[in-house]
Parts: C-alpha cells; sequence; structure tokens
C-alpha cells in the first residue's frame, strides 16, 4: 500500500517514491510496502547519507520555495545519489556540475544558480545567525562569480505549440479516454497557467463573477498573485468530478481519491502518454500555455495584457517568446 503521508507520493496508484528510489536507485534493502522512511529516516542508513526530515520539510515548503519545490525535489536526489551533505559546498557543486557539462543547457545552470540562491536566502531568513558575516561575504562574491549562462533563443517555434487542429483532436478524444485528465487539459489550455499553479489552487482561492465566470487567484513565479479566468461550465464539471456532492477534501481544487493533491509529474506523464497517442506526439501542461498564449496574440489580444495575464515580468518575454509566431511565411519575398 502506498504511503500517502509521504512527501514523494504521486497519487493512489503508486507505491512511495521514497521506496522506489532507496530500492531501485540505490540499492538500499526493501523493508515492506507500508513503512514509509520519511517519519523516520536518519542522516545516515547503512553508511549512505539522507537528509533529515527537518531537511527535506525546508525544502520541500510552499511557501518558502513555490515553482521551485519541484527543483528541489531534484537537488534530493541529486544530494543523496552523490552521499553528499546539504551544506554550501555542495550546492555550489550543484551548479557547477551543470556548467561543466555539455549535457545541461544554459537555462538548466540559470535555474540551479536562481534556485541555489533562493535555499540561501531562505536559510538566512529562518536563522539570521547560520551565516558569518565572513560568510556571507563570501556567498556574495560566490553568486557575482557564478555568471548566469548565455541562453539561446525563447522563441516558440510552431513545433512547440499545438494547432488549433491539434488541440480539436487531442481534446476530442481525451474527453471520451480519460474525463479527469480531458479536465486537466481543457484547464491548461483555457486558463493560461503552469501545472504547479493548477495544483495548488486551494478553496477559496476563486469566485463567481457578474460576468458568470469564475476568478481564480493563482500563485506563480516570484511567489506573484495573479487573476486567471475559467467558464461556470468547467467548474462545474470540475466539482462533480473531483467533489462529488460538493465535499472538499483538503480543500484542493484538484485532489485524489485519498483527497491529496495531484503532482505535477504524474499530470505531465499521462498528458505526455495521451498526446502520443491521440495525435502522435507528446503533449505537456506547458505545451498547452504556450499553445493558449500564441491563440490570444492570433486573436489580436494587446501583448501588455497577454504578458500580465501570463505572469511575465515584462511584455518583452511575452514578446521575444510569441510574437514571431504570427509570420505568414507565405508573405516573405520570393523575387
Amino acid at each position: 500500500m502506498a504511503c500517502i503521508s509521504c512527501v514523494f507520493f504521486d497519487d493512489e496508484n503508486t507505491e512511495c517514491k521514497k521506496h522506489a528510489r532507496y530500492t531501485n536507485l540505490r540499492g538500499f534493502p526493501y523493508k515492506g510496502h507500508t513503512a514509509c522512511y520519511v517519519s523516520s529516516m536518519a542522516v545516515t542508513v547503512e553508511s549512505k547519507k539522507y537528509l533529515t526530515d527537518q531537511q527535506v520539510d525546508f525544502l520541500l515548503d510552499d511557501l518558502k520555495f513555490g515553482s521551485y519545490v519541484e527543483k528541489n525535489k531534484q537537488l534530493i536526489y541529486w544530494l543523496e545519489g552523490k552521499d553528499y551533505d546539504f551544506d554550501l559546498p555542495s550546492l555550489v557543486a550543484f551548479i557547477e556540475e551543470a556548467r561543466a557539462s555539455k549535457r545541461y543547457s544554459a537555462n538548466t545552470v540559470n535555474i540551479r544558480k536562481a534556485q541555489v540562491k533562493k535555499i540561501v536566502t531562505e536559510i538566512s531568513k529562518q536563522n539570521p545567525d547560520h551565516w558569518t558575516v565572513i560568510d556571507q561575504y563570501k556567498i556574495d562574491q560566490l553568486f557575482r562569480s557564478i555568471k548566469f549562462q548565455k541562453k539561446q533563443s525563447n522563441a516558440v517555434t510552431y513545433q512547440r505549440i499545438l494547432s488549433r487542429e491539434e488541440l480539436d483532436e487531442f481534446m476530442d478524444h481525451l474527453s471520451r479516454m480519460n474525463k479527469r485528465i480531458h479536465l486537466f487539459a481543457r484547464f491548461l489550455i483555457n486558463s493560461g497557467c503552469r501545472v504547479s499553479e493548477m495544483i495548488n489552487i486551494k478553496r477559496g482561492d476563486y469566485e463567481l463573477t457578474i460576468r458568470d465566470e469564475y476568478e481564480i487567484t493563482v500563485l506563480g513565479k516570484g511567489q506573484k498573485e495573479r487573476v486567471i479566468y475559467i467558464d461556470v461550465d468547467l467548474y462545474e464539471k470540475i466539482m462533480n468530478e473531483f467533489h462529488p456532492g460538493g465535499i472538499f477534501k483538503r480543500g484542493y481544487l484538484f485532489t485524489n481519491r485519498s483527497g491529496t493533491k495531484f503532482s505535477r509529474n504524474y499530470i505531465s506523464r499521462e498528458l505526455n502518454r495521451y498526446g502520443k497517442t491521440i495525435i502522435g506526439r507528446p503533449v505537456s501542461a506547458h505545451r498547452l500555455r504556450h499553445s493558449f498564449a500564441t491563440l490570444m496574440i492570433e486573436d489580436e489580444q494587446p501583448i501588455k495584457a497577454v504578458s500580465e495575464y501570463l505572469g511575465h515580468s515584462s511584455t518583452a518575454i511575452t514578446q521575444d517568446m510569441y510574437v514571431h509566431v504570427q509570420m505568414n511565411k507565405k508573405a516573405l519575398p520570393n523575387y
């Protein structure tokens, strides 16, 4: 039976991720399906280093790290896979590994740097005396020395979006194949929000407006709030499927049968699988977001309005990513 209280638990159909990684990735002795190591984990087990409960809880705190929580899960796997301590030298090595390897993109290096800076900042907030003045000086110098890598163009090409025809085919077939995954996809394509924003929507984050649509407050990157909208029909279908009888479980809009929120990995995996089955290529939550943005721009919505709705920090980001897709290739000169 799966450990629903485990921080690495995905959904009711999978076993505890903690068990899976100890058994499959680390060769750790398997001690049964019902025990969860999160509640009794030691720093070292049979000469292997693991993060403490407190360290895991700290790194997976939604309020502190928001969209970085999933990245922090990867960091936990990385630290334990290398038997590293949770300290500054190990965090620096996490950045340097990506910077030195050709397998990682410049964007990955930049994300890791921002992620580690966030961790260091949150440690300082939680315990102002954790770093000495000299430590803080060294940290500042360290991050200045790790330059952000020059990224390739952020432009979203047609290969990274779904055409209207593909969306019609995908949504039509999905509605008959899996009602829940169809509702996830419908919510994402109609709202343009990120999957992490969607799964963290709670009761009280939304209300019915005078225009007969639901206004939903989501928490995006940088812990910035913004408002998205869905129609009444979609809201009612979500309620009927995930909260039959109007009974909420743990307060999330989307909850699995055990009452916990869905993981972004589960949703991404299922969208990918159905995308390959229906239209012959993978579909991701972010591809649906890209498609939403492209449709809005093709519909001649103001760039500033689209940018604010998507939660971009500036209109320049939106323009760099999406405006180019409007160009009609047939309009190119052909002398």
